[in-house]
Parts: C-alpha cells; sequence; structure tokens
C-alpha cells in the first residue's frame, strides 16, 4: 500500500496554493483556528504544531480535544504538551521551534518542554519565531533574521541571508519567508505559497536552491504570504 501523504495548512489558504500541495501527491486538511492565539496566525500550522523526532504531533491539548475527529484522522501519532499558547507574545512560541542539523534553534526558555529532547543540541536565539522565520529543507536553510543567520553559519548550517520584505502577512507589516514555503523531501521540491518571483531576493533564493539540486514550486501571480507553511506527513 502507498504511503499517506498529508499536508496540514491553514484553512486561510487559497485554493489555488493548496493546488500545489495536491501536484505533490498530498492531501490537504485545513487546520481551524484556534482561539487562545491571535487571529491572523491562529490557524498556522507552525504555530499549532511542532513535528517530534519519532514523528509525533505535539500541539496544545485544548486545540486538540476541539479538534480530536479531525486530528486523529491524519495518520501520525498527537502528543499533548505541557505547554499552553496564548496570544501575547512570547507565551504563543511553545511550538515555534526550528530543528536543523542535530540542533533546535529558538527562544530556548519558552519552548515546549518535549522539544528539548536530549538528542538535540539547544542554540538560543533572540528571534521567538524562529520557526516562521526559516525555510529549511534537509541540508540548507534561508532567512532574513540576521540573528539566525548567524546562529546557523557558526553552528556550520549552508544557509543564506534574504530580504526581509516580499512577504505578506494579513494584520501584520509582513511576514516569514517561513511561513510562507514548505519543503517535500520525497520530491525534492521547495512549494513557496504564492509567487516568489516577485520577492526582492528571488534570483539569490532560485540560485541557492537550485545549485542544491532544489525544484522550486510556486502559485503564480498570487502574494507570497505567510500562512504558516505546512506540515507535510507522510505514513
Amino acid at each position: 500500500m502507498a504511503n499517506k501523504k498529508t499536508a496540514l495548512i491553514s484553512e486561510a489558504m487559497p485554493l489555488k496554493i493548496r493546488e500545489l500541495f495536491g501536484f505533490l501527491g498530498y492531501g490537504c486538511v485545513c487546520l481551524p483556528p484556534f482561539e487562545a492565539l491571535d487571529a491572523p496566525v491562529a490557524s498556522h500550522p507552525d504555530m499549532l504544531f511542532s513535528v517530534l523526532s519519532g514523528g509525533e504531533l505535539l500541539t496544545d491539548g485544548r486545540y486538540y480535544e476541539k479538534n480530536k475527529a479531525l486530528l486523529d484522522n491524519v495518520g501520525v501519532s498527537i502528543r499533548v504538551s505541557e505547554s499552553r499558547l496564548e496570544k501575547s507574545y512570547p507565551e504563543d512560541i511553545a511550538f515555534d521551534a526550528l530543528v536543523f542539523g542535530g540542533r533546535v534553534y529558538g527562544y530556548i526558555k519558552r519552548l515546549a518542554p518535549e522539544i528539548l529532547e536530549k538528542s538535540l543540541a539547544p542554540v538560543n536565539v533572540k528571534q521567538g519565531y524562529a520557526l516562521c522565520s526559516v525555510l529549511a529543507t534537509d541540508k540548507c536553510a534561508l532567512t532574513a533574521d540576521e540573528g539566525i543567520y548567524r546562529a546557523l553559519v557558526s553552528n556550520g548550517a549552508d544557509a543564506l541571508k534574504i530580504s526581509p520584505e516580499g512577504v505578506n502577512l494579513s494584520g501584520y507589516g509582513r511576514g516569514f519567508i517561513g511561513g510562507a514555503s514548505a519543503f517535500d523531501p520525497i520530491s525534492n521540491t521547495v512549494i513557496f505559497l504564492g509567487d516568489v518571483t516577485r520577492h526582492q531576493s528571488y534570483p539569490e533564493i532560485k540560485s541557492f536552491l537550485e545549485k542544491r539540486g532544489y525544484k522550486l514550486l510556486y502559485a503564480e501571480n498570487e502574494p507570497l504570504t505567510d500562512y504558516g507553511g505546512a506540515k507535510l506527513l507522510n505514513n
């Protein structure tokens, strides 16, 4: 039997962008908002979940209980965290950790304790929205955040610094590149949630990713928008 491929995405994501995941064989599960979070990001996967090393999805127990029927059908185990999300920063970043290269980057003292596993070396950064801020593949990363960029490079990561402009996020001045993208390791494809060719750093982004063997997939003529990325599950 073929593996089930599921993309957890914000319910706010337009159909034209959802279709990108279908093109790669993923069935989309649209996440309802969580009233504990600020409305513009309340249905964002990168705020609602962290994927643990064993493949479990870590989330707030209140969100799980409210959406149990939906989440129990995504095909992976759900783990309820000790942490509780709240609207105000930094009470909203418990799951917003970047796990890359055997390290976990984030505002460490505010991360859910379940993320800080012994196998991961913690790297504290000032930017609490660490996962939102970084587009990470299996081998490289790109970000507009100077602090995270320096932390990545100092830990031996292959990273690119890009312009902070060019990503929309309703209700905020701008969004993050990590929240406006997703990486599919099966097809070696970086999915952009909108038209990345409009981004100020597009030539550098394209060159950086293609030189490392990645394909780019994006929705033409759609604003590049931070929808909280996507959790791509293969089981």
